[in-house]
């Protein structure tokens, strides 16, 4: 359901999800004054004041922490897989220490393994799934090299090199992978959304001459608040939506390897 809700347009999507929600919230401000005696919210305006900025700093802190800890998310990504691409890429290079047959074999379980990821666990991370062959391609990487034989002593040193960013490749990898995995609890959402629900409606408590402005001010509030909401939802599925990420350096890697000798 994420997905497809973050497969819309990022602006018209902001701006949907804003106006829905806003004219709930005018709709329940317009629902209040029309009940409430205006008079009797003044009277509890220094107590719910008070309220109010608690609630708001508590709040407030909440959503920062937050945003921080989903953008750090797709930071750990980007960081993983430039790692990835940049390993499968030295890899390689370094075949090019050994015999022809050899090089070649080892460059085509590395775009084998390039593929891999590109073609069939990409859409499965965008979705938030568990990756269906977890461990296939790298084991099948680590089985191609350990098959090796290496004859002279300049193989044996860049067969070691090769082992060693293999190690790095399944580091790289598992990142990646966690990362995919891993988003906010539901808990935490609820939070965020109940959360966000109770300082807009504490907006109710207060009164404001014209209704108009009344419901300006609450716009404003449960706007912005909407807006950071789908930000940090943005960031906390890094394969998707506005901020999504695209497979392009690892593209890149699958043309520069077919395209060594």
């Amino acid at each position: 359901m994420t997905h497809v809700l973050l497969s819309i347009p990022w602006p018209i999507l902001v701006g949907l999800v804003i106006t829905i929600v806003c004219s709930v919230f005018i709709g329940g401000l317009h629902l209040v004054r029309r009940r409430a005696i205006l008079g009797n919210l003044r009277d509890s305006h220094d107590v719910a004041g008070f309220a109010y900025g608690v609630v708001g700093v508590v709040y407030a802190v909440l959503l920062g922490f937050m945003v921080l800890k989903s953008y750090d998310k797709s930071v750990a990504v980007h960081d993983a897989l430039n790692d990835e691409a940049r390993v499968l890429l030295d890899l390689g290079h370094h075949s090019l220490a050994f015999p022809d047959s050899v090089s070649k074999t080892m460059r085509a379980g590395l775009l084998q393994y390039a593929h891999t990821v590109i073609e069939h666990e990409w859409p499965q991370m965008g979705h938030h799934a568990k990756l269906s062959d977890d461990r296939t391609s790298i084991d099948a990487l680590w089985r191609l090299y350990l098959a090796q034989q290496p004859v002279s002593q300049r193989e044996y040193v860049w067969f070691d090199h090769s082992i060693n960013l293999i190690d790095d490749l399944s580091d790289a990898r598992l990142r990646r992978q966690v990362a995919s995995r891993e988003g906010i609890r539901p808990m935490m959402w609820g939070l965020l959304i109940i959360g966000g629900m109770i300082v807009v409606v504490f907006l109710y408590l207060f009164e404001v001459k014209g209704t108009f402005r009344h419901s300006l001010f609450l716009s404003l509030i449960a706007g912005s608040i909407t807006f950071v909401l789908l930000v940090i939802l943005a960031f906390d599925h890094p394969f998707t939506g506005p901020s999504g990420i695209e497979p392009t350096m690892l593209e890149n890697v699958v043309r520069h390897l077919s395209d060594l000798p």
